[in-house]
């Protein structure tokens, strides 16, 4: 395998801080200080993907039962990818208002860290985005930052539908970013149409099964 199809297949392993797997320690080493995030760009600047699902339940109650899922219970459990086994609060207060950084530990042994960006609600809907940092694992060399968003929507009175976007930015001195276009031509057909395209599929899958079979829709169901 070249080094750069083997630079896109490792990012695999590590762009996916949002979901996991079993619950494990996560600590913050002594001493630690987190680094300066990088500036965010637009989304329409980075090399992203979106994927939609929609699920069978009013807003809110999919934005609380999302809020309330741990980040390692989010995930298709059939990823064959690295995965989130737990999180440490790294600012005052729960993680979730903007500003609020946490640690995120995969189960290499490689961490990142993850900030909210911003929050927004109405009567109709609600975004959250979020940025990724940080990555301490050999293979995650290529990646600057990441920056994801989900978008709920109300289109019924009883259904949601769930957007969620995923934007990349690649480090200019690092496989793939420094072959220029054809690295950013080859990251987003080798790993966005592909292998990212799979887990995000599944992972959304996945989330509107737990939501749909969850306390919040029972509830509704019984009214």
């Amino acid at each position: 395998m070249t080094r750069a199809a083997n630079s896109l297949f490792t990012l695999a392993c590590f762009a996916f801080a949002c979901h996991g797997a079993a619950a494990q320690a996560c600590e913050v080493p002594p001493g630690y200080i987190a680094p300066q995030a990088p500036i965010v760009a637009p989304m329409e600047d980075l090399l992203s993907r979106a994927e939609t699902v929609d699920v069978r339940l009013a807003l809110q109650p999919v934005v609380n039962a999302v809020a309330a899922l741990p980040m390692e219970d989010q995930v298709d459990p059939n990823s064959p990818l690295p995965r989130v086994v737990g999180t440490a609060t790294l600012t005052q207060g729960d993680y979730g208002e903007p500003g609020s950084r946490r640690l995120v530990c995969l189960d290499d042994g490689s961490t990142m860290l993850q900030t909210v960006l911003d929050v927004e609600s109405s009567g109709d809907s609600h975004v959250m985005r979020y940025q990724l940092w940080d990555y301490t694992s050999e293979r995650s060399r290529a990646i600057d930052y990441s920056v994801g968003q989900f978008v709920y929507t109300m289109i019924g009175d009883d259904r949601t539908q769930v957007t969620w976007t995923q934007g990349f930015a690649l480090k200019p001195d690092e496989i793939p970013g420094a072959l220029g276009g054809i690295g950013r031509w080859l990251f987003r057909k080798n790993f966005l149409e592909e292998e990212y395209k799979t887990l995000m599929e599944g992972t959304l899958a996945h989330m509107k099964q737990t939501i749909e079979a969850g306390p919040g829709a029972q509830a509704n169901a019984g009214e």
